[in-house]
Order: C-alpha cells, then sequence, then structure tokens
C-alpha cells in the first residue's frame, strides 16, 4: 500500500517482481507458481495501461492491499532452492527488495524527523524524486528501474549455490 502514492508505481512494480516470479519458476518448473504469477501479472497488466500518467483509473487501497497479499503468498509458497542450492531461499527478499527498501527509507526518514512511522508524510522515495522535478512519466521509469534491478539480482540470487560465497572447510 506504501507503494500507491503515485500513479503506475504499485502496479508497474507489480508487474516487475511478478515477472521475476514467473523467471524463476520456469527455471525451477514450479508450474504453479508460473500460472499464479502470469495470471495476475495479466490482469495488472490489463489494468497498469489504464494507470500509468496520467491515469484514467486509480488502484486504491483495495488494490495494494490484495496486490500485496498476493505477492507474499507467491514468495512464501514459490520453489526456490534445493540442498545444492540453499543460499538462494535469500530469494523473495531480493524479489521484494524495492518495496522493502521504500519502505524502511519511508521508516526511517519518519522516525528520523521525530514523527511516528504510520503517520502520513511527503517522505516516498517517488515523492521525492517528483519533487526534484521529474516528471510523473520519468520518476515512473526510475523506480520501475529499481524494481527491476531487485529483481534481477533476486533472479541471480536464485540459481546461487552455498559454494558461491564459500563453504567452511572440516
Amino acid at each position: 500500500n506504501l507503494l500507491d502514492v503515485m500513479d503506475g508505481l504499485a502496479g508497474g512494480a507489480a508487474l516487475v517482481i511478478l515477472s521475476g516470479f514467473c523467471v524463476i519458476s520456469v527455471m525451477n518448473g514450479d508450474s504453479l507458481t508460473l500460472i499464479v504469477s502470469a495470471v495476475l501479472g495479466g490482469a495488472v497488466l490489463g489494468f497498469w495501461i489504464f494507470n500509468v500518467p496520467p491515469a484514467k483509473v486509480y488502484m486504491g487501497n483495495n488494490g495494494s492491499h490484495f496486490l500485496g497479499l498476493a505477492l507474499a503468498a507467491i514468495a512464501i509458497t514459490a520453489r526456490y532452492a534445493t540442498l545444492e542450492r540453499n543460499l538462494a531461499l535469500l530469494t523473495p527478499l531480493l524479489l521484494l527488495g524495492f518495496p522493502i527498501l521504500d519502505t524502511l527509507f519511508l521508516i526511517w526518514m519518519r522516525v528520523r524527523r521525530g514523527t511516528s512511522a504510520f503517520d502520513k508524510s511527503e517522505d516516498h522515495i517517488a515523492l521525492r524524486f517528483l519533487k526534484k522535478g521529474y516528471s510523473k512519466r520519468k520518476a515512473l521509469v526510475a523506480m520501475m528501474a529499481w524494481a527491476l534491478f531487485f529483481v534481477a539480482g533476486g533472479v541471480a540470487l536464485s540459481r546461487a549455490t552455498t559454494s558461491c560465497i564459500g563453504t567452511p572447510s572440516t
């Protein structure tokens, strides 16, 4: 819900994250996650086309809460790793890294200012881009690039083996 502060942002981030889930599910042969991610991604794409700036439709709290719940459920139920690739269990943290980073940044800025982490504020990363003079579309592209960066890292991590970071010798 915290990402739904700008036209196209919550839906666009969800699209990028769902694409990452689709790629990982194809690589791991996880057909259920692929189907759920692709169907939800298609629905979000159909909405997002009309939600990019200038928006003709809006997501609202119900839509953003549903997307958050769906992404969390997919992250929990998807297959990421085998015993040989247990490092890949950190994959969902990277796939969802963009909304996690935005939330942590927002909480940190509010607490730093001495306000409650739950109060409304203009501290969102996307709103800071707008304050700096970015157009809504340019700010959206910048934020989507961040989401893509995290998802690409998550996809790469999903293929990592424990031996990539070294194992303790016995």
